[in-house]
C-alpha cells in the first residue's frame, strides 16, 4: 500500500511537469508566430535580441526538464528505498515483538506448570496427612470401642454373677423357710394326733 501511494504521487508530479513543458513549448510557438510590425531598426534589433534570448532560454527548457526528471527519478528511488527501509524496520520490529511475545508465553507457561506441580504436590501431601490422621482417629476410636465393650462385658458378667449369687441366697432362704414351715406343720400334726393329756 505504501509503494502504491508513492507511485501515485510520483505519477502526479510527472504529469504536472509534463503540463509545464507543454505550456513552455506552446508559448515558444506562439512567440514564433507573432508578426513583428515594422519599427525603427534599432528598436527591432533589440527586440529580436531579447526574443532570441527568450527562445534560447525556452530551448534550454527541455534540458532542464530532463534534469528535473532525473532528479525526480532519483528522488523516487530514494523514497522507495526509504519506504523499503521503513518496511524492513517494521518487519524486524514485528519479528522482535513476536519473539518477545513467544518468550513471555513460554516463561508464563513454565511458571504455570511449576505452580501447578507445586499445588498438586501440596494437595497430595495434605491428602496423605489427612488419610493418616483419619486412620489414627479410626484406630483410636476402635480401640476405645473395644475397651468400652470389654468393660461392659466384664461389668455384665460381674452383675450376672452377683444376680446369680443373690438368687441362690434367696433360693436357699426360701428352701429353708419352706423346710421350717413343713417342720412346724409336722410338729403341729403330731401334737394334734396325740390329743390332750388327762389330769
Amino acid at each position: 500500500m505504501v509503494a502504491s501511494s508513492v507511485d501515485m504521487a510520483v505519477l502526479e508530479m510527472a504529469h504536472r511537469w509534463q503540463k509545464t513543458l507543454v505550456a513552455g513549448t506552446s508559448a515558444c510557438e506562439r512567440l514564433a508566430a507573432v508578426e513583428v510590425p515594422s519599427m525603427p531598426q534599432q528598436t527591432l534589433a533589440s527586440r529580436v535580441d531579447r526574443l532570441e534570448r527568450r527562445v534560447e532560454s525556452l530551448e534550454a527548457l527541455p534540458e532542464r526538464m530532463d534534469r528535473l526528471e532525473s532528479q525526480f527519478l532519483q528522488f523516487r528511488d530514494e523514497v522507495r528505498s526509504e519506504f523499503s527501509a521503513v518496511r524492513d524496520e517494521i518487519r524486524a520490529g514485528d519479528q522482535g515483538l513476536g519473539g518477545e511475545i513467544r518468550a513471555v508465553d513460554k516463561s508464563l507457561r513454565a511458571e504455570i506448570r511449576a505452580v501447578d506441580e507445586n499445588l498438586r504436590a501440596e494437595i497430595r501431601a495434605l491428602d496423605e496427612n489427612l488419610r493418616a490422621e483419619i486412620r489414627t482417629v479410626d484406630e483410636n476410636l476402635w480401640a476405645e470401642i473395644r475397651t468400652v465393650d470389654e468393660n461392659l462385658r466384664v461389668e455384665i458378667r460381674a452383675g450376672d454373677e452377683e444376680t446369680r449369687r443373690q438368687m441362690r441366697v434367696l433360693h436357699e432362704d426360701v428352701i429353708a423357710r419352706l423346710s421350717l414351715i413343713q417342720e412346724q406343720k409336722r410338729h403341729r400334726s403330731a401334737n394334734h394326733t396325740r390329743g390332750p393329756r388327762l389330769k
